[in-house]
């Protein structure tokens, strides 16, 4: 029956699986020669100038990092045969973060509104209410990142703490939390000029 399921897929449906597949390589090499100009330690103290010799680097790192699997949107499971539990991560370019450390963990935070796990709670200071995870999902969220410090995902992980998003996400807490400005992501490098310093994006606009 799978087979035959398998068979009936359209090719606009083959078109969205394949561009699923793709969407890591796709967007964070797009960091990579973009006005981020993301570059991990491993890859060497010098970037090269042309995109072909820094999509070689690239590409040849990312075949020996684990696969990714998609799920939904930009979320994927990390396909590891030597872990127990596959951590799913969400992956906007290079800034990436840890979205659950197993599939309950995953699926808990990515329907939590869904399932109606969040309650309002009054704020005196603010006089406001604003919404916050029920006390259950939160001491599950503390109990995953408490064990997850002393994890390690193959490969992925130092592009998951390139910025300082994926530090929170992975259970540690960032080296450099005293930013004068507070972003999402914080940039890494030092432009080479002007232009490039205008240039500087935190965020990409990938088409999903």
């Amino acid at each position: 029956m799978m087979r035959d399921l398998f068979f009936t897929i359209g090719k606009e449906d083959k078109e969205e699986i394949k561009k699923a597949f793709n969407w890591p390589y796709k967007t964070i090499y797009k960091d990579i020669i973009g006005a981020n100009k993301v570059w991990l330690k491993s890859w060497g103290n010098v970037r090269p100038k042309s995109d072909s010799d820094k999509e070689k680097i690239f590409s040849e790192w990312f075949q020996k990092a684990p696969k990714l699997i998609p799920i939904t949107s930009h979320r994927s499971v990390v396909s590891d045969l030597t872990s127990e539990e596959k951590p799913v991560l969400s992956i906007w370019g290079s800034d990436i973060i840890v979205y659950g450390w197993n599939m309950r963990h995953y699926l808990l935070n990515e329907l939590k509104e869904h399932l109606n796990l969040f309650e309002l709670v009054y704020d005196k200071e603010d006089d406001e209410w604003y919404s916050e995870p029920i006390k259950e999902l939160q001491e599950i969220n503390i109990l995953e990142y408490e064990k997850s410090k002393e994890k390690v995902i193959p490969v992925w992980e130092e592009m998951i703490l390139y910025w300082s998003s994926g530090w929170g996400s992975y259970g540690k807490e960032y080296p450099n939390p005293n930013n004068e400005t507070i972003r999402p992501i914080v940039k890494t490098f030092v432009p080479e000029d002007e232009k490039e310093e205008e240039n500087q994006k935190t965020f990409n606009s990938f088409e999903k």
